[in-house]
């Protein structure tokens, strides 16, 4: 009686390693104050984002993010006028995502994001993960990007980001890891 029953539990966990190895999904707080677009933005590719509705600093973001190869981008537009991620943070709560990565995130607002990404793992059972810059690595949700003076190049063009811009593209290699 019982080898049925383990011959099931094998197929039931082979089927679910599947999905449980898909590659991940990337929350994304840019601030923006373009015209058009929306507050909560999904996008399958980065053929779907509509580069008229963010600043090209944005949609270099977003393309180091695809770079990485994520299943899926959530963008959350803010204000460039509004000091907290707090209204952001509540949008994305009840969302399923993997890796948050804020671009224009301040040294002030690392406490904040990191104390809410720690509150909703434990509390909520939420696997919600953090690429942050220089702030300490003192959870499993949080990942600590410290290096900094990052130039790329795309052969024409050089380009500089800060450690806070960088981790979006961190953020999208791990999100791309299946």
């Amino acid at each position: 009686m019982g080898l049925p029953e383990i011959t099931v539990i094998f197929k039931t966990k082979g089927l679910t390693a599947i999905k449980r190895s898909e590659r991940g999904i990337v929350a994304c707080i840019l601030k923006a104050d373009t015209e058009g677009g929306q507050e909560l933005n999904v996008y399958e590719s980065v053929l779907d984002v509509d580069y008229t509705h963010w600043t090209e600093r944005n949609y270099e973001y977003l393309k180091l993010i695809y770079q990485g190869g994520p299943y899926r981008v959530i963008v959350v537009r803010q204000a460039t006028t509004e000091g907290s991620y707090n209204k952001a943070l509540k949008l994305l709560k009840n969302l399923r995502w993997n890796y948050l990565t804020i671009p224009s995130l301040q040294a002030a607002d690392l406490t904040v994001v990191s104390a809410w990404i720690k509150e909703e793992r434990q509390k909520e059972q939420k696997t919600f993960k953090a690429v942050l810059p220089n702030c300490p690595a003192d959870h499993e949700g949080i990942i600590n990007f410290t290096t900094d003076k990052i130039t790329t190049s795309d052969g024409e063009n050089k380009f500089q980001y800060s450690r806070a811009e960088y981790c979006a593209r961190i953020a999208g290699i791990l999100a791309g890891i299946s």
